[in-house]
């Protein structure tokens, strides 16, 4: 008997391809997911690395910043360098405030500080923390940044008193350019390199364009059209940093000046009109009369003599510090002992012979310079310093965590 032969059904073809089909289907997909994946894994590594390399920069930047000052001249503690224009990695001898450039390496002394794309960071100070040949207003615990940053989406504002921005720039986008020819920038108006115009390297978000020299920034999303990664510094951070230096300095003048006398200085009086101008050509200068007051630019009275010649740095006195530091002495400590005077200053039950207390940013409605202990110290125990009786009037307390406050015993 012959077997009948059986031939293949045409639907049983077609559902084998379709199987096929699907399964080809199913492995694009797959393969399509897996390579998104890889990619937004890919460009988090790259974020990260970014933040990374910025938060370096900024500990950088800070760093060299709060090393300047000397007992001469026109450094000064807080001051920041002017951004890099032409990329040879030095900073401009002047900038004007909110000026875009790439980080001066060289100038601070680090490696070129690249991005993941090998992008060097770009960087813009805040005015008021520029040096002293672009800025020469008082830089003490009274100054402000005041660049602004948005969040992403345009209308939160993350922070408006920013000392100072570093970009990330990332690989260029769109109709970015990044060669050498020179056009008109559209950052800075003049005709310049591609290569060092902003708006070849930094974005628009939100409508707020991070090529704009002194802002307002965004820190916008990642997208086909932006880029950037940024990193900031505010102002409370940043001053806090500076006052530390200060007071060091001031501590050791203190203990220079103990040891050739025998004592210390008297402070200044906080009425002392010398004490509240703006001019640093008034000394803001120590009183017999008091033991709690301000830290003297002279300490020259009948009985004390001036701090030793090159004792005091010349930032003390054209920064106004003065101004800015509460300044109290036990009369156990003063060449002659002042009427509503204790023997030692308090600090939380533990007897100084001095104490120093830096006032942190101003906040609130507070003006400086002011008569006002309230405008500077935010402790209610420790506001009394100026108008107050001994002994509590010599009685503080450590500041609390929410406060700017930072007591400084001698």
């Amino acid at each position: 008997m012959r077997a009948l032969s059986r031939k293949p059904s045409p639907v049983r073809h077609r559902g084998a391809a379709l199987l096929i089909l699907l399964a080809l289907i199913g492995l694009g997909a797959i393969a399509m997911l897996v390579g998104r994946l890889n990619s937004s894994d890919f460009a988090n590594q790259h974020a990260r690395a970014n933040q990374t390399t910025l938060a370096e920069v900024q500990d950088a930047i800070v760093a060299w910043s709060m090393q300047r000052g000397r007992d001469t001249g026109p450094e000064r503690p807080g001051e920041l360098p002017c951004p890099d224009t032409n990329n040879d990695g030095f900073e401009e001898g002047s900038c004007t405030a909110g000026r875009l450039g790439r980080v001066p390496w060289r100038t601070l002394g680090i490696p070129e500080p690249r991005d993941s794309s090998g992008e060097t960071l770009w960087y813009a100070p805040a005015g008021a923390m520029r040096k002293r040949n672009s800025n020469a207003s008082p830089l003490n615990s009274n100054s402000r940044g005041n660049i602004v940053v948005y969040a992403a989406g345009g209308v939160s504002i993350l922070r408006n008193d920013v000392v100072f921005v570093l970009f990330a720039p990332g690989p260029p986008l769109a109709a970015q350019r990044r060669e050498a020819s020179t056009v008109t920038c559209a950052t800075t108006g003049t005709t310049i390199a591609r290569s060092n115009c902003a708006a070849n390297y930094l974005e628009v978000a939100d409508s707020i364009d991070n090529a704009t020299n002194n802002g307002p920034f965004i820190a916008g999303m990642r997208s086909d059209t932006f880029n950037d990664q940024l990193r900031f510094v505010t102002t409370d951070s940043f001053i806090g940093r500076m006052e530390h230096r200060v007071a060091l300095e001031a501590k050791a003048l203190l203990k220079k000046y103990d040891s050739a006398n025998g004592y210390l200085p008297f402070p200044a009086n906080y009425v002392d009109p010398g004490c509240r101008d703006a001019s640093y050509l008034t000394n803001c200068s120590s009183d017999m009369s008091v033991c709690r007051g301000r830290f003297p630019d002279s300490a020259t009275t009948v009985l004390t003599p001036d701090w030793a010649v090159l004792e005091r740095p010349d930032w003390f006195s054209y920064n106004l510090w003065g101004d800015s530091i509460y300044y109290a002495v036990g009369s156990a400590k003063l060449a002659s002992a002042p009427a509503n005077c204790s023997a030692k200053q308090s600090v939380s039950g533990t007897q100084h012979d001095a104490v120093l207390a830096m006032a942190g940013p101003l906040s609130g409605t507070g003006v400086r310079p002011s008569i006002n202990l309230s405008d500077y110290l935010e402790d209610a125990e420790n506001r009394d310093g100026w108008t107050g009786s001994a002994p509590d009037a010599d009685r503080l307390v450590n500041p609390t965590s929410a406060s700017n406050d930072r007591l400084y015993p001698y």
